[in-house]
């Protein structure tokens, strides 16, 4: 999700409109979505998020997981 960082110098409105831009953005009928990452991309930027980060694998088809541990794959029954 790409959350706009606040300045203060910006207007307050269109600060509120991107804001909520973004999160409309990551929320689906249903709830929060997981944001879609290729396994390249989840190699990439696991090593700057913290533990407990999680991303759709769109190639494995399955949720991934930042953990102490390295990225894990959620398995689904």
């Amino acid at each position: 999700m790409n959350i706009p960082s606040y300045n203060s110098a910006q207007n307050d409105v269109l600060y509120s409109d991107q804001l909520s831009q973004a999160l409309v953005g990551g929320l689906s009928d249903s709830g929060w979505t997981a944001p879609p990452q290729t396994s390249d991309q989840i190699t990439s930027n696991s090593q700057k998020m913290p533990d407990g980060t999680f991303w759709y694998n769109s190639e494995l088809k399955k949720i991934q997981v930042n953990t102490p541990d390295g990225v894990k794959t959620i398995p689904f029954e």
